[in-house]
């Protein structure tokens, strides 16, 4: 199955263009994702019941988009990126706490 996952940047911000240029270059990413009703999901991994094991899908950046802001009465100036793979299954719950998380 596809997992994807869509964000976005309000106005465009050099410091963000970098992030993404950044994230571009990974090519096995590991996301935990909050979603609006406050669950939290790993995406970007399989496990195979079989052999009990982990491995990676492949998340990786996908298509992404920029609103430049050019008409001020009808633009908002964004950008949006999304993460892509092919997982075996869903998104698995992270059950850990928040504080556990890793933010690099």
């Amino acid at each position: 199955m596809v997992a994807s996952i869509s964000f976005n940047f309000d106005g465009i911000v050099h410091a963000d263009l970098t992030y993404l240029e950044n994230l571009n270059s990974f090519k096995n990413l590991h996301v935990i994702v909050l979603d609006n009703n406050g669950k939290y999901w790993y995406v970007g991994i399989n496990y195979f019941d079989k052999t009990m094991t982990w491995a990676s899908a492949g998340l990786r950046t996908g298509e992404g988009s920029a609103n430049s802001g050019a008409d001020p009465a009808a633009d908002a100036a964004e950008t949006n990126e999304t993460l892509t793979c092919n997982q075996n299954w869903y998104a698995r719950a992270y059950t850990g706490l928040e504080s556990a998380i890793p933010v690099n």
